[in-house]
């Protein structure tokens, strides 16, 4: 098909436009404007040759066409935790260790609450929980894993032992902090329950073996009312051989005398017998042990305690302060402040339109004044959702790979950029108001040049935003720095 070429003195005879083509939705309503646009005809462009010497040109441009959208996004770590400590009566924020965007390491000391640290390490299961001697379960776990990574405790244990206590004093030593303290009611258990070992020992101490002169005695008693029997027997005798009238002589008192030294002798042995043996400690040996043992339950109760009011646990560390929310001075309000660790992921909001446009392998990046921003790039590698709701922006995790250095604005609402989709390197392009449709429905492209235009036939192809892929049919016709007609004055 060959080219028309015009002067701008010809005459020229109009003819009623027709429309070119409809190629994309309107879209991106959050970027102000149309991705495409519903492609009309140049209303300033006719079928046939201009009357109006005067034009508007713009120039044929070999670039890399591109088609995006414009939305809202931010910058997030894939792990995000809130820490809030439990309800206390007149807690309030007395000191801050810690700034948005400081990096926090296990161990960290990061606020202060009534003078009292908050110390935050790494494990899964919450705080919930004062951890005191005896304690056993995968929250004691945990935490001595922590303090055995923080070299203060050779070994994890699920239960919480005395060393378990000695190591937490030493984290708490380590920032410069007393560990937390007994309790009253705990200092006064163990206050009678020393007592109560006190009494218990001077009971057992006062049960002793019989001294040797006790044994002499009892075996002195027993001779002598041995001596006393044989003297009352002996009266019996004599009394049968004299004169029954005497009183002395009387055989029923006589007798009655023998069986009372008998009984005194049987009293003598016994007690002879009972000195000679040792005293039974049984009893009060059992009492004593009872009572060391509630001792040692008293004690373990003011040992160094885990509080869960003080010690708060976090997925992983190290992780980055990305907002704050606690002010000195202020009472507590949860969260005090919010982490985050793991990948940086693009959290961004489409609407309906838009989570139509985007899918897989699509390219992003964040746009903004700032130059630290604008280096943000990233690909899509989710689809987003489908929403019932056409007029409601969705967000949207697009968490592919991220280029983000160091200081990326984490949190921060920005531009974004999807390319929805681009050309295979470099293409010829005009503004899409420059091309025209004749009677037969032929694209065609109206060219300026020194002895004034020439309509050259072309083929058309991506449409991306106000731009459109054109393509001359005859070779040569059309080359990038060619200034094509898009109205007339």
């Amino acid at each position: 098909m060959t080219s028309h070429r015009m002067q701008m003195s010809q005459p020229a005879r109009r003819r009623p436009m027709r429309l070119l083509l409809v190629i994309l939705a309107v879209c991106a309503a959050c970027a102000g404007g149309a991705l495409g646009a519903i492609f009309i005809l140049n209303p300033m462009i006719e079928s046939t040759a201009p009357t109006s010497p005067i034009m508007v040109t713009a120039a044929v441009e070999s670039t890399v066409l591109t088609k995006s959208i414009v939305v809202r996004g931010s910058l997030n770590y894939s792990e995000q935790t809130d820490l809030a400590i439990s309800a206390i009566d007149d807690a309030y924020v007395t000191s801050m260790t810690t700034a948005a965007n400081d990096q926090v390491a296990e161990g960290a000391h990061v606020l202060d609450v009534n003078d009292r640290p908050i110390i935050v390490l790494q494990g899964l299961v919450p705080a919930y929980r004062a951890m005191t001697i005896g304690c056993e379960g995968t929250d004691v776990r945990q935490l001595t894993e922590a303090l055995n990574r923080l070299g203060l405790l050779a070994e994890p244990s699920d239960t919480y032992s005395q060393t378990t206590a000695q190591a937490v004093e030493s984290l708490y030593t380590s920032i410069g902090y007393t560990p937390p303290a007994a309790d009253n009611q705990a200092l006064a258990t163990l206050a009678a329950a020393r007592q109560e070992l006190h009494e218990a020992q001077t009971a057992l101490e006062a049960i002793t073996s019989p001294s040797q002169a006790d044994i002499w005695e009892a075996d002195l008693a027993v001779l002598q009312a041995q001596g006393d029997l044989a003297s009352a027997k002996a009266a019996v005798e004599h009394a049968q051989e004299v004169d029954t009238s005497d009183p002395a002589t009387d055989g029923t008192i006589l007798s009655l005398a023998v069986e009372q030294a008998e009984l005194n002798l049987r009293i003598a042995q016994t007690r002879a017998s009972a000195i000679r043996q040792e005293p039974d400690r049984t009893a009060a040996a059992q009492h004593l042990a009872d009572v060391q043992a509630n001792l040692s339950s008293a004690e373990a109760a003011v040992e160094t305690a885990a509080l869960p009011t003080e010690l708060f646990f976090v997925p992983s560390l190290p992780a980055i302060v990305t907002s704050i929310n606690a002010q000195v001075g202020a009472a507590i309000a949860n969260p005090l402040l919010t982490l985050g660790a793991g990948a940086i992921r693009a959290d961004l909001s489409l609407s309906e339109s838009q989570s139509n446009l985007v899918t897989v392998g699509q390219t992003f990046q964040f746009s903004s004044e700032s130059s630290t921003a604008a280096a943000i790039k990233g690909v899509i590698d989710t689809p987003p959702s489908r929403s019932m709701d056409q007029n409601a922006d969705q967000p949207f995790q697009a968490s592919g790979p991220i280029e983000v250095i160091d200081t990326a604005p984490i949190g921060q609402s920005l531009p974004v950029t999807i390319v929805i989709a681009q050309s295979d390197g470099d293409v010829l392009s005009v503004p899409a108001v420059a091309v025209g449709s004749d009677s037969s429905e032929q694209q065609f492209v109206d060219v300026a040049d020194g002895q004034g235009w020439r309509r050259v036939a072309v083929s058309v192809g991506m449409i991306a935003n106000d731009r459109i892929e054109i393509t001359a049919r005859t070779a040569d016709q059309l080359r990038a720095g060619d200034r094509v007609i898009i109205g007339r004055q």
